[in-house]
């Protein structure tokens, strides 16, 4: 049975972010395997500075491709070096403690099965001075 409701007032659950650069904390960092067999860490982030602070990223995969010739294959190594982890020769990756550092990300809005959602498109290192939005 169902039932009346009024919303009026009510601010919506979701408005589309602004596209830039933000700092971003890591909240959650968890190991797995692509369908491929290649190994990857998910990544969970909340915003650390600016207007959008607390707002969530979620789902960001960082992979470790077996294929050192595969387009892409720099990007974990690029990751790593950017969040002070061990990035040269041979190393453990320790997803555990990526939790708590901070990233500097390029964020655009994704669409995926009619929903839109914030994307990490790349990262940098965090300088000095920590600014939340910069082209």
């Amino acid at each position: 049975m169902g039932f009346r409701y009024n919303s009026t007032g009510m601010k919506s659950g979701f408005e589309p972010w602004t596209e830039g650069f933000y700092i971003l904390r890591i909240t959650e960092a968890v190991a797995g395997t692509t369908k491929n067999g290649d190994a990857k860490v998910t990544v969970h982030y909340a915003v650390e500075l600016g207007p959008q602070v607390g707002r969530q990223v979620k789902y960001h995969t960082v992979t470790f491709f077996r294929d050192k010739e595969k387009p892409g294959g720099d990007i974990s190594i690029h990751y790593l070096k950017c969040i002070g982890e061990p990035w040269e020769g041979e190393f453990t990756v320790n997803p555990e403690n990526w939790v708590g550092k901070l990233i500097r990300a390029k964020i655009a809005n994704q669409s995926f099965n009619g929903k839109t959602f914030p994307s990490v498109r790349f990262v940098t290192p965090i300088s000095e001075t920590l600014t939340p939005t910069e082209d």
